[in-house]
């Protein structure tokens, strides 16, 4: 160790008496030749592409691993009736959002509304508005909990709002969901629609406030968040660069949709009704929430879900365009694993707002056997995941891309500019599991150390020299050209 090693603190150095003068300086730090060869010395060692953070957000922190509940359950599943219900109680969820879409104006007869298989809407209003927020469920129908594994409801519904700009098309292409929203709001037309959306806007058959009338998709978003619910963007395909206008962005978004999960499975099998090229939702979904958590904010939360390919999704060949023949395996696999002190919604709701869960992916036959995680544990360089059997695979993504694997992490060795990374751990079986993603920072600076004593003037030189020969050898070229 050199004489006044700066990583030593615990080093002492003569003191005033014991040989030589002492310059006054305080401690050598304060002398400008040191600091700039320290500096240096730094600056030559180091990689260019190499950086250090510390986690700034923990998702997790809340979560007690000895003691936390597990709490699986569905978003957007289009549990509307007592069987939807049932099939999903059978199927190990312990709670589920009572929903349909909601919110939407439809040009079409009420007949024609309820031939299709959506709640009634409000049958006084011929033009077809779309259904008051059922809630609680309990009192339009469903059945009393608990039952089976269902413990409780989640309000919420799948908010399609705008007439579509294209004739027939009831909605616009980008939905959300409102998680914890127990409310009725209502889209209200839009002028470019070429559907009289003037004429739609003038009405309020219901009498809403505006605070419950939405014009357009960021109108949406923000009277989502103003009524207290966490806005979800679904299904988010198509070019990442679309949703930069979004300001903010949906508080938390789909990562995993079955419904475009099998999309691409039977475009990729050459199903019948598919498209001509190969479709990649799903690898869209997560180019959108990489992107979005690098330019808009790290807590931008994932959530995986069942859409129309659900536990109650009938067996055997599907009469949806371009899905291929439905499986035990391949229904029912768009999953989101709360962690829970208890089994009530208050409870859940604040787990979900922090991101303390899991989006799932349960590609197997039987179900239920997807990675569980057991532990996670932050040191001040180093995220750990540890598992119940301890031997599936880890991949850390930042930025969209792969920066590590293994059930560890180094924050002190990443490239640079990250804001987040995430895990996905993955059982080589068809389940996979979604951390959510912790943001980054500057690494948090060292505690100080004692004070360092004074030097004398001589050790004092003889430490400057030895620091310029080092700081010579490991900087290229700099002896040639002194």
């Amino acid at each position: 160790m050199i004489p006044g090693d700066l990583n030593a603190g615990s080093n002492t150095m003569p003191r005033a008496g014991q040989g030589g003068a002492v310059p006054p300086m305080g401690r050598f730090w304060q002398r400008p030749t040191l600091r700039a060869l320290a500096l240096c010395l730094a600056c030559a060692s180091g990689s260019a592409s190499a950086a250090s953070y510390s986690v700034t957000n923990n998702p997790y922190a809340s979560v007690d691993w000895g003691t936390t509940l597990r709490c699986q359950s569905e978003h957007h599943d289009h549990a509307y009736d007592t069987s939807k219900i049932t099939a999903l109680a059978n199927a190990g969820y312990c709670a589920i959002t009572y929903m349909h879409y909601s919110g939407a104006y439809r040009a079409t007869p009420h007949s024609q509304w309820v031939a299709n298989g959506s709640p009634n809407p409000d049958p006084g209003i011929p033009i077809g508005w779309g259904e008051y927020r059922r809630w609680p469920p309990e009192n339009f129908g469903a059945p009393a909990l608990p039952l089976g594994s269902l413990r409780f409801y989640l309000p919420g519904a799948e908010e399609v709002g705008l007439v579509g700009g294209t004739p027939g098309v009831p909605w616009l292409t980008t939905h959300m969901l409102g998680i914890g929203l127990t409310e009725y709001i209502e889209g209200v037309g839009c002028d470019a629609c070429g559907n009289a959306g003037s004429a739609v806007r003038s009405q309020n058959p219901l009498g809403l406030p505006e605070t419950h009338r939405y014009s357009g998709n960021q109108d949406l978003v923000n009277k989502l968040n103003a009524l207290g619910s966490v806005s979800v963007l679904s299904h988010p395909t198509g070019p990442a660069t679309q949703y930069d206008p979004y300001n903010p962005f949906p508080q938390a978004m789909e990562v995993y949709n079955n419904y475009h999960a099998l999309k691409d499975e039977g475009s990729a099998a050459g199903v019948p009704g598919c498209s001509s090229a190969p479709t990649h939702y799903i690898d869209e979904m997560h180019a959108v929430w990489d992107r979005m958590l690098e330019t808009k904010s790290p807590r931008i939360w994932g959530i995986a879900v069942n859409d129309w390919a659900s536990a109650w999704t009938p067996l055997g060949p599907s009469i949806t365009s371009c899905w291929p023949e439905i499986t035990t395996a391949n229904r029912d696999r768009g999953k989101t694993q709360v962690m829970v002190a208890s089994y009530d919604l208050d409870t859940y709701m604040a787990a979900f707002r922090a991101g303390a869960f899991f989006a799932v992916v349960d590609g197997t036959d039987p179900k239920g056997g997807y990675p569980q995680v057991t532990n996670i544990a932050l040191t001040p360089t180093q995220i750990s995941i540890a598992t119940a059997e301890s031997d599936e695979a880890v991949v850390w993504i930042g930025d969209g891309q792969p920066v590590a694997t293994g059930s560890s992490i180094d924050l002190t060795n990443l490239p640079a500019d990250l804001v987040y990374v995430r895990a996905e751990i993955s059982d080589g079986e068809g389940r996979k599991v979604y951390t959510q993603p912790f943001a980054l920072g500057p690494p948090a600076p060292p505690p100080p150390g004692p004070p360092i004593p004074a030097l004398p003037g001589e050790s004092m030189l003889l430490l400057e020299v030895a620091l310029l020969a080092l700081a010579l050898l490991r900087t290229p070229g700099a002896i040639a050209r002194s």
